[in-house]
């Protein structure tokens, strides 16, 4: 089969590429099976013809895989390996078994205030983690946190790190950019903003949209 449409049983190193769990514009993301352990991993299989095309994507992806690479963190998501070949970019991550935040507050409605501040724990510490390595990831938003279920106990996972950026104490960023409704006011109003201070905003966006299942700024 062609290296840029991986179709179920492919092996790509020590991994079994098997069902299909998502796709967007330049990578399919599917279940693989690490093949010593038999361990559940997500890979993310990502067509370098197309995506390098498109300069600031490829920028992004580079950046990403570069953060992620530096960071190790239990509520954040892990990249075990990077396999490239002429044609792909396969990505070994961590499998998370719950889907999405965003998916599932919209299956409880609203979540309990126990919960959320669990969920939210998690988080912060998250982005403690990162902005003691001057990491700002600049879109959290429920979309971006996988959910992980072990022994009952749910773990909130961020991810997604195509607009995180690395930045220099005490100096403001220019450039807007994450999503709409978790973004705070002085990107609306084009100004220069802290990195730190525009993901504390998204997440106490976050945190009302956990509690009130709608959200506070359309």
């Amino acid at each position: 089969s062609d290296e840029s449409s991986p179709i179920k049983g492919k092996q790509i190193g020590d991994y079994l590429i098997n069902d299909l769990l998502g796709s967007g514009t330049f990578a399919k993301c599917y279940i693989g099976i690490h093949i010593p352990t038999n361990e559940k991993v997500a890979i993310k299989v990502i067509d370098k013809r197309e995506l390098y095309e498109d300069e600031i994507n490829k920028n992004r992806l580079l950046s990403e895989i570069e953060i992620l690479k530096k960071i190790r963190h239990k509520n954040i998501i892990k990249l075990y390996e990077k396999i490239e070949t002429p044609s792909t970019i396969y990505l070994v991550m961590e499998y998370c078994n719950t889907g999405e935040l965003f998916d599932y507050i919209v299956s409880k409605v609203v979540l309990s205030e126990k919960q959320a501040c669990v969920f939210y724990q998690n988080i912060i510490d998250a982005l403690t983690y990162l902005h003691s390595l001057n990491i700002a990831h600049r879109d959290v938003k429920p979309e971006n946190i996988l959910l992980d279920t072990i022994s009952k106990t749910i773990n909130c996972k961020l991810i997604d790190f195509g607009l995180s950026k690395v930045y220099e104490k005490n100096k403001l960023l220019q450039s807007p950019c994450g999503t709409d409704s978790y973004a705070p006011p002085e990107m609306f109003r084009n100004e220069k903003y802290d990195a730190v201070l525009s993901d504390v905003w998204s997440s106490g966006v976050l945190l009302y949209s956990m509690v009130c299942g709608y959200l506070p700024f359309s």
